[in-house]
């Protein structure tokens, strides 16, 4: 599962630009996302969500110093653990703090707090901002919000999601998606693939994908011959 947190994003005031960034990489690893949740910087109903779901999460957003950030509290409580000051966490950030040149007391305890984190978990450096990412019980893979920062960041970790390779072709028609139900449905009969049909600029595109590259070789030859 991938979720993404931030009152803007419900708001609609920030493009929600890291759920198809992690939905398309995840794909391409083999680990195709079974489902994509969009919640607001609300503790108990991220926590809520990841106490109801068992397999791997991806959480981005809410690692921030403000009072709006409240991933790391939703996590600890989700989880029944406590929130530490992580001494690792708390000695890099203090690093950046001094290369950035903030001197200011209250502004320094306020950005430390991003080095409060679960207990146990995993550290996953940021080299691109200051906000560490963490790991939890080997399956809450929890990242900033800050694209860029993310981006970086599943680069370390995305070994962790490799699975099966998934073969994927697409063909393009000038068809109707109502001309094609028949060859799709005939094509998911014979072959054992997946098959999905989008609408883009006045052309229908279908994606045949399965982990059998074969099998979607030749469940394209026979759709060329009905689209």
């Amino acid at each position: 599962m991938i979720m993404c947190i931030g009152d803007e994003l419900l708001a609609g005031d920030i493009e929600n630009t890291n759920a198809t960034y992690l939905a398309k990489k995840l794909t391409d690893l083999g680990s195709i996302p079974e489902k994509i949740v969009t919640l607001p910087d609300d503790v108990s109903i991220v926590a809520d969500e990841i106490q109801n779901y068992r397999g791997k999460i991806i959480i981005t957003g809410g690692l921030g110093p403000t009072p709006d950030d409240k991933t790391r509290e939703a996590v600890a409580q989700a989880l029944n653990k406590k929130i530490v000051r992580d001494k690792i966490a708390e000695q890099t950030i203090k690093e950046k703090i001094r290369e950035k040149g903030i001197k200011e007391k209250a502004r320094i305890e306020n950005v430390l707090k991003m080095a409060d984190l679960p207990e146990g978990c995993s550290l996953i450096e940021n080299d691109v901002g200051v906000a560490p990412g963490f790991i939890v019980e080997d399956r809450i893979f929890v990242l900033p919000g800050v694209p860029k920062e993310m981006k970086a960041m599943f680069e370390k970790i995305k070994g962790c999601f490799q699975g099966e390779k998934i073969y994927t072709e697409w063909l393009k028609t000038e068809k109707k998606e109502s001309q094609i139900i028949f060859a799709i449905k005939e094509t998911l009969k014979r072959y054992n693939v997946r098959v999905g049909s989008y609408g883009r600029n006045g052309n229908v595109f279908v994606k045949i994908s399965s982990i059998n590259e074969e099998e979607v070789k030749k469940a394209k030859q026979k759709l060329k011959k009905w689209v």
